[in-house]
């Protein structure tokens, strides 16, 4: 049962319970960690049979919401709330839009949000990539572009960004790739610090990559 397997993944070390079933809000309470409600129409043998909705962004969010207040009544504290759309769990390709595209309007107060893109279905009918492991790019494009809307940050301040951590990378790249700079620079194998991480120069290239393939993905590919 799904409540057994939860209690063996806690005492194993697990810190949170992430509920594709959204019905677990009771043993999260009882085992004192947190819970992930996730959205999911039907079951996982029959959910991508047809899945229909009214107003998928309505249906979810309520849904959602109603989640979180029946774990808030049985004492789970809200730093231990997240919720989850359920991109790909009972959803057609323009239901997984709409909802990627109406994020804002799913967050629930005092909730943290989870959003799991990576390697879905959606992804690869969008880019045409059957195959789940070819679709790295369309997930980390995915994956930032719904972090821009569920925080809101306006696409302006990565526009801005984006040219900048480019430039770096490349110059970064030049101190590396020849030998004699690189050991002016103590040697060629170098990590740069930016923003509390430490990233090796390509790296600045591959963000920059993926900060302008997400801000095209929100522009213009479907959100």
């Amino acid at each position: 049962a799904p409540s057994r397997r939860a209690r063996a993944a806690v005492a194993a070390g697990a810190t949170m319970v992430n509920d594709v079933s959204a019905s677990l809000h009771e043993t999260a309470a009882r085992l004192g960690v947190a819970w992930v409600a996730m959205h999911m129409q039907g079951e996982p043998g029959t959910m991508q049979t047809a899945p229909r909705y009214d107003d998928v962004v309505g249906e979810v969010g309520a849904f959602l919401a109603q989640r979180v207040a029946a774990c808030r009544a049985r004492g789970l504290r809200e730093e231990e709330l997240c919720v989850d759309p359920g991109i790909g769990f009972g959803k057609t390709l323009a239901h997984n839009l709409a909802l990627l595209r109406a994020l804002p309007r799913l967050r629930v107060s005092g909730a943290a949000m989870l959003v799991g893109v990576s390697r879905k279905g959606f992804i690869g009918a969008l880019s045409a990539t059957p195959e789940p492991g070819a679709r790295l790019p369309g997930s980390l494009a995915a994956a930032l572009a719904a972090a821009l809307l569920v925080f809101q940050v306006p696409l302006r301040t990565w526009q801005q960004v984006a040219p900048y951590l480019f430039v770096i990378g490349l110059c970064s790249l030049v101190v590396v790739l020849i030998p004699h700079i690189g050991r002016e620079v103590k040697g060629a194998r170098r990590w740069i610090s930016f923003a509390g991480f430490q990233l090796q120069p390509s790296e600045f290239v591959k963000l920059a990559v993926v900060l302008y393939a997400a801000d095209y993905t929100v522009r213009k590919a479907a959100f």
